[in-house]
């Protein structure tokens, strides 16, 4: 047990951690934080906050070994349980992580590290017990594909309320498949995964914490599928109800920045020409929008494709319409305009402010 004396210098240390760590400054956070926790060791957030460090600078061993003595100190300390997890996930730990995903859940009751112990679970018991091809047989085949619903955008009139949700089929995606035990460690097993739990997760409607699995995974591995997926994400996170046109805009026009990058790599990427077409549509673009549903058609057809097509094809003639009613209006307009004694009038200078006095002083 700690004096008194000594308890100061560790909180002095600890903050003084807290400094460095606000301005990013990891390695020396790391320094005060285990300086505090070698003055006072029986505080468990000592322990943790040199674990976080830790994680920030990539180095999962140190702060496994810190974040374990957290857990040991306070076992429902929810926080250190979460970020143990993750460090041991990165260091393909993946039995322990999953339990200890779990420990998490159970005291932070969050979403994220529920849907990753499930996950990290299925992939060892997976390989641990590989299905045989007859087991296939005895459960509907579920790709990637399948965890994505549809997007949370505001209906739209042609389509009515019965939206017709994505299935495998309209998907160009293959199924993600349990990595082998010894390649845990490497950043293309993580990133899958990452994407399959952002994958839940936006089945669930989750959406700030997919994005940040699907950034994660792309960083590990930057493919095509990630960036059409951050898309997607970006593009369901536009159709919620609570934010303004700026940020819907914003959060479109990433998704759009998204997708393009995934058909810069994969330019027959049928989805990614159809999810590009939502993009514009949503942001009034149709010719765009109409030019990408026709290119995702040439390449596959898809009754989502077809559908947004005719979708935007009725936008188009709903505006030639509304144009066209006001042609009589407009062709009246002109012919006043060219009426000598409005021309004349419409061409006059502004008058400027001496004259306006000299008038109103004449009256």
């Amino acid at each position: 047990m700690a004096d008194p004396a000594t308890k100061e210098l560790a909180k002095k240390a600890k903050e003084d951690g807290n400094v460095h760590f606000k301005a990013e400054n990891y390695p020396q956070a790391m320094e005060c934080y285990n300086q505090a926790r070698g003055l006072d060791p029986l505080v468990p957030a000592y322990h943790f906050n040199y674990g976080l460090a830790a994680c920030h600078l990539k180095e999962y061993s140190k702060a496994a070994e810190s974040l374990r003595t957290a857990t040991t100190l306070d076992p429902d300390y929810g926080k250190a349980w979460l970020k143990l997890a993750e460090a041991e996930f990165h260091l393909g730990e993946w039995d322990e992580a999953s339990q200890h995903f779990q420990n998490a859940s159970r005291s932070i009751h969050r979403l994220y590290p529920t849907v990753m112990a499930d996950c990290l679970h299925e992939f060892v018991q997976a390989t641990e017990h590989p299905r045989s091809a007859s087991d296939e047989g005895d459960r509907p085949h579920r790709s990637d594909a399948d965890f994505i619903g549809p997007r949370e955008a505001p209906r739209r009139p042609d389509r009515g309320d019965d939206e017709i949700a994505p299935t495998a089929a309209d998907w160009e995606i293959p199924p993600i498949t349990a990595p082998p035990r010894g390649t845990w460690s490497t950043p293309k097993s993580r990133s899958d995964v990452l994407q399959k739990v952002g994958e839940e997760l936006m089945r669930r409607r989750n959406i700030p914490s997919a994005l940040a699995c699907f950034l994660e995974a792309r960083d590990l591995d930057d493919r095509s599928v990630l960036h059409i997926r951050l898309a997607q994400a970006y593009m369901t996170s536009s159709g919620q109800r609570d934010i303004d046109n700026a940020v819907k805009r914003e959060r479109l026009h990433k998704a759009l920045i998204e997708v393009n990058v995934a058909l810069s790599s994969s330019p027959d990427l049928s989805t990614g020409y159809w999810l590009r077409g939502n993009i514009y549509n949503d942001l009034d673009e149709l010719d765009q929008a109409l030019a990408d549903f026709e290119r995702s058609l040439a390449i596959r057809h898809s009754v989502l494709a077809s559908i947004d097509l005719q979708a935007v094809k009725a936008r188009i003639r709903a505006q030639e319409d509304r144009l066209a009613r006001q042609m009589p209006l407009i062709s009246v307009l002109r012919r006043k305009c060219r009426q000598p004694a409005l021309q004349r009038t419409l061409a006059a200078p502004p008058l400027q402010e001496t004259q306006r006095m000299d008038l109103s002083s004449e009256t």
